[in-house]
């Protein structure tokens, strides 16, 4: 994995940059906007080293590969804005944890997996400097990839979209949790629970499984995007509730 993105790093020249993996990475701190800054004019953007335990900068991710602008600026200079022309690459052991399972970052991200080990007697300590000499061809490989891209789309093989699909079903604790805990049925108005039963019972779903659980807007957010719609039931006060859903009973051992 590190040979083939520092080949093409290297094969792509001055139209390619090397980020810092904490760019794209959530902190508690603002990021220096110079990170962004060097990221201007560039095709091909590659971080490495990802960190275990980490989380994705979700809306900064969906900002730079949507094609929002970007306001950024270098030391001591005045701000610019830029809008990103490049494609992404991080590499890594450890995948960073998804906050929010949504169209949006599943529209964004493919896992492509590293799997084959060469056995330490077999690797080829010139390799590096025989890519070298093949670069143009590299190259040249890599147009036809973008032609053949114009022509049928980026068409990802079995094993990168069963890698996908695994990540993210891992990182889909809500989804989890409606399945685990929720009887679901988005579109039946005869079945509906309270909000605040059903953001309570996932609030302590996700702490439990060490996740953020969240504030209500954003559960309320989260419920929307999967087909569940809020209405007012109950009396005699009228509730806020979401109708197509509603907690499962607790059903001890049968006797």
């Amino acid at each position: 994995m590190w040979l083939f993105l520092n080949t093409i790093v290297k094969v792509f020249g001055e139209y390619a940059t090397v980020a810092d993996m904490a760019t794209f990475i959530d902190s508690k701190n603002d990021r220096h906007p110079t990170e962004l800054a060097k990221l201007r004019g560039s095709r091909l953007v590659v971080a490495q080293e990802t960190q275990q335990g980490r989380s994705w900068d979700e809306a900064k991710i969906k900002a730079i590969t949507g094609g929002d602008k970007q306001t950024a600026r270098f030391m001591r200079q005045d701000f610019f804005d830029f809008y990103p022309t490049f494609k992404l690459f991080i590499a890594g052991n450890h995948k960073p944890r998804l906050q929010n399972v949504d169209e949006a970052m599943r529209r964004r991200l493919l896992l492509v997996p590293f799997t084959v080990q060469i056995p330490p007697v077999e690797r080829d300590p010139k390799l590096t400097d025989k890519l070298r000499a093949e670069w143009p061809a590299i190259l040249r490989w890599a147009i036809d990839g973008c032609l053949e891209w114009q022509r049928i789309g980026l068409a990802p093989p079995a094993m990168v979209t069963d890698a996908t699909d695994e990540y993210f079903d891992s990182e889909d604790s809500f989804g989890q949790w409606l399945e685990d805990k929720c009887d679901s049925d988005p579109g039946n108005g005869h079945k509906w629970d309270r909000i605040s039963d059903l953001f309570a019972d996932w609030s302590a779903y996700a702490v439990a499984g060490g996740d953020k659980a969240g504030s209500t807007k954003a559960f309320n957010s989260l419920m929307a995007s999967r087909g569940f719609t809020a209405c007012r039931k109950g009396s005699p006060h009228q509730e806020r509730c979401f109708a197509g859903v509603r907690l499962k009973l607790d059903v001890g051992p049968a006797s």
